[in-house]
């Protein structure tokens, strides 16, 4: 551009010139930079900022906690489960556009679930009134403080003619001759009493076959447990020819009584238990039998 200037009389004129030069803001980030969740949930963070010139923008992170993994500008994985009420990650992530970068410290705040326990894996029971219905209760509750063996459990018939016994984790049914229909109460407790119930249906059936009750043996009968090898508890099943003192014992593989799971007078016929090993180590055992002077001896083998 040219200036000139006049008096009149004289001019004189200036070559003046102007630069146009382009400037480029640094872009901005709408992503938040707090986020909570709880223990065990899913995550997802996707980093989004704007550029004021509309240019492309890439993104890097940095100080990534271990759980979360990272693909182009989204973040993903598992909160962690915690044993404090909270806890504290953060990552770094930094949005550029070429000429500018701007960083931004996300920070993620992990609560504990205080849900409690929750019964799973439970529903309306049908069985025959001549055999035994088992339910593995560690199978049956879910907990995202406490493990299934730190659980208290009570079953609760709500028929005289429901036959319930109870172990550290399993629990059985039988209802002698009896058939029907009856409610069944489950009710489970963490350490911290926080707790779950369900109510279901048990419905006893006839069976064809003469009952097991009414089946005299001729001789003293120990079967073989179910199933073997096991793992945590196992099924013992044995046979009194005539009413008996009896005394069932698990022994390790020296021949010492680990365990003795009847001690008391039975009558004739068939009879069962279930022997819980949770407290014990993994081995060879051998289930004893004493019945008046007559010994019989299984092999089993426990499995962790």
């Amino acid at each position: 551009m040219v200036v000139h200037v006049s008096d009149g009389y004289d001019s004189d004129s200036l070559k003046v010139i102007i630069r146009i030069e382009s400037v480029n803001n640094p872009p901005r980030f709408l992503s938040p930079d707090f986020v909570s969740m709880l223990e065990g949930s899913d995550f997802m963070y996707t980093a989004h900022a704007v550029d004021p010139e509309g240019e492309r923008i890439s993104y890097n992170f940095q100080h990534v906690p271990y759980w979360i993994s990272v693909n182009d500008s989204i973040l993903t994985g598992t909160a962690p489960f915690i044993t404090e009420p909270h806890r504290v990650d953060s990552f770094f992530v930094t949005a550029s556009d070429g000429m500018h970068q701007i960083t931004m410290k996300v920070t993620l705040n992990i609560t504990k679930d205080q849900m409690g326990p929750r019964i799973v894996n439970i529903s309306d029971i049908t069985f025959s009134n001549n055999e035994t219905y088992a339910i593995d209760l560690d199978t049956c509750v879910v907990d995202t403080t406490y493990i299934s063996r730190q659980m208290t459990w009570d079953i609760i018939p709500k028929s005289p003619y429901l036959i319930i016994q109870l172990s550290k984790r399993f629990v059985t049914l039988r209802s002698g001759l009896w058939t029907g229909s009856a409610l069944l109460e489950f009710k489970v407790a963490n350490p911290a009493q926080k707790a779950d119930s369900l109510t279901v249906t048990v419905t006893i059936t006839s069976s064809t076959s003469v009952p097991e009750e009414s089946i005299v043996p001729n001789t003293l009968t120990l079967k073989p447990n179910f199933p073997n090898p096991f793992n945590s508890a196992t099924s013992i099943h044995y046979e009194l020819p005539s009413a008996a003192r009896v005394v069932l014992d698990v022994l390790n593989i020296r021949g010492v009584v680990e365990q003795t799971l009847i001690q008391k007078n039975q009558k004739e016929g068939p009879h069962s238990v279930i022997w819980d090993a949770t407290d014990h180590p993994a081995g060879t055992y051998f289930i004893r039998l004493r019945a008046g002077n007559e010994i019989r001896i299984q092999k089993c083998i426990y499995l962790k």
